[in-house]
């Protein structure tokens, strides 16, 4: 999987990047994190950060543990009120 990971990352995350349209892209666990993260190093592994251009966009860029890692929960969605305001404002293109 490892192998797999690498190629399709190395290959087509860039250009799918530069041709989607998505404000917000979800990171959803470590083996999505890592690579995205190592693709673009000027990214903190922080649960939100952005606007930040991602491929000529501006993107929020959302991460979150998966709900099978082995990681203690305070809550399963660790944005605050003004955090989740922020996306919603990026979302509606305010």
């Amino acid at each position: 999987m490892a192998q797999a990971l690498s190629t399709c990352t190395e290959r087509w995350l860039r250009p799918i990047l530069r041709l989607a349209t998505a404000r917000v892209v979800v990171l959803l666990g470590r083996r999505a994190q890592q690579p995205f993260l190592a693709l673009y190093p000027g990214l903190a592994p922080v649960a939100l950060s952005g606007p930040q251009q991602v491929e000529g966009r501006p993107r929020i860029i959302l991460q979150v543990p998966h709900s099978n890692a082995h990681v203690k929960r305070a809550n399963l969605f660790p944005l605050t009120p003004d955090q989740r305001g922020a996306v919603r404002a990026h979302l509606r293109g305010v």
